[in-house]
């Protein structure tokens, strides 16, 4: 006799795809406002040492 999968199983891995995308999304907004941040300083030093 087979035993049926519970219905939980789906549910779950549903979850778990939108936790483990949401957090991968959440990464790279905060890799990209670092990378802006960053940008953003190294033109305010060439600015400086170009005396503008």
């Amino acid at each position: 006799m087979r035993r049926k999968r519970p219905k939980r199983t789906r549910a779950s891995a549903l979850l778990s795809s939108v936790l483990v995308l949401t957090t991968c999304l959440m990464f790279i907004e905060a890799y990209v406002l670092t990378e802006r941040y960053y940008i953003l300083e190294d033109q305010l030093v060439v600015k400086y040492l170009l005396g503008k």
